[in-house]
């Protein structure tokens, strides 16, 4: 072969090379799957990206897209309330302005315009709509395409804090756990981040054992940040003479139409002459408190129970308990008939074969016991376990 014709084969075969990595580069398969996707997207009703600077379209040179707000504060929303917020874009150039809409996080309203165009000299709204519907910070944002080439898109947004309409503190009421023969107080509050005052008309309670009494609190001294009202509630529960569940609550009303009432519940428990020993026990709450479990193996926890002579041997007349497993059992064991104190085993226990599941502070498994003790007829035990 000649040296001519070596040279063009040589020529040719880099022609097809240079052709097949230009055919495969990932610039062309980008601009290849960018042309399969649909400029406009039907189902959101919005552009997916600039339609004014397609196919090289140079857009509109003498326009010009002025924005002085592109992002707004809005500060405390009350939760499942809609916010509104207008923004306004100047066309400052002298040639039309074409809008579009992109895509948004929020419902997006551009005022009605005559081909979505901005005359020069003119201004057009953009209205964005919003209903967070979570507690806490929220943003929502709506983007605008332009035809301006130097600010071919402008990200509206806004963004602010949900808070309920008025907070209840403690949300569950008070868990006194266990008592003993001393009063004990507690402290609350009802806020607002929302109103900026309300009155309360009314406090009440369920028991003549439990008092309440409320005072305005400076917004600035407010456990909760952005507060403008709210009162402290100090509550003073007396336990009763005899042992057993404590299930009260506080009641209060105020002049707000959409939340005339709040109500705390009062819980615990007053032992008396019993006591409990043992890994896991916690009296202040009548809490046992398990930790992590084998869910294939089970485990069985055991405790002592002393309790006053009372004059007759104590006995469990019921155990109800949720989940269904747990098991309390109760066993006398030896110790002098005349002694002061009687001594008992209190076994705790949790099958095998079970499915994994969490029993936390928040979600406590529970047993609740009747007994033939005049004085601790009735007992609640709280139950947190992990079982893994």
């Amino acid at each position: 072969m000649k040296f001519g014709q070596m040279m063009l084969a040589f020529f040719l075969l880099m022609a097809i090379l240079v052709g097949t990595g230009w055919y495969l580069s990932p610039s062309r398969q980008v601009e290849v799957s960018r042309a399969k996707i649909p400029l406009f997207d039907e189902e959101g009703d919005h552009y997916r990206r600039n339609p004014f600077f397609e196919d090289d379209s140079p857009g509109t040179p003498d326009a010009k897209a002025v924005v002085e707000e592109e992002q707004f504060q809005f500060g405390s929303m009350a939760l499942g309330t809609t916010g509104k917020h207008e923004f306004i874009i100047k066309n400052e150039g002298t040639a039309p302005l074409k809008l579009a809409r992109g895509p948004s996080q929020c419902k997006c309203t551009v005022s009605a315009l005559e081909q979505d165009e901005i005359p020069p000299g003119a201004t057009a709204s953009i209205t964005l709509e919003w209903t967070p519907k979570d507690l806490g910070e929220f943003g929502q944002e709506a983007v605008i395409y332009t035809s301006d080439p130097n600010k071919k898109d402008i990200h509206f947004g806004v963004r602010g804090t949900m808070y309920e309409n008025v907070m209840k503190s403690p949300a569950n009421g008070w868990s006194l756990g266990s008592l003993q023969d001393k009063p004990v107080t507690v402290d609350g509050y009802l806020l607002s981040q929302i109103y900026d005052s309300f009155e309360i008309t009314e406090t009440s309670t369920t028991s003549d054992l439990i008092s309440v009494k409320v005072e305005p609190i400076n917004p600035e001294d407010a456990p909760q940040p952005d507060s403008k009202s709210g009162y402290v509630l100090t509550v003073v529960i007396t336990p009763p003479e005899k042992a057993g569940d404590i299930r009260e609550e506080v009641v209060i009303k105020t002049d707000l139409e959409d939340y005339p009432e709040f109500r705390f519940p009062v819980t615990g428990q007053k032992f008396g002459p019993m006591s409990i020993i043992g890994k896991g026990w916690y009296a202040s709450g009548a809490l046992f408190q398990l930790g992590a479990i084998s869910a294939s193996k089970g485990e069985t926890r055991k405790y002592t129970l002393f309790l006053d002579n009372f004059g007759e041997d104590l006995k469990f007349e019921s155990v109800k308990s949720n989940p269904a497993f747990l098991s309390l059992k109760l066993t006398k064991e030896e110790s002098p008939a005349d002694a002061a104190r009687q001594r008992y085993s209190l076994v705790l226990d949790i099958p095998p074969g079970l499915e994994k599941s969490v029993w936390t502070d928040d979600h406590p498994g529970e047993i609740v016991v009747t007994t033939n003790h005049p004085d601790l007829q009735k007992l609640t035990f709280k139950v947190t376990m992990d079982l893994q």
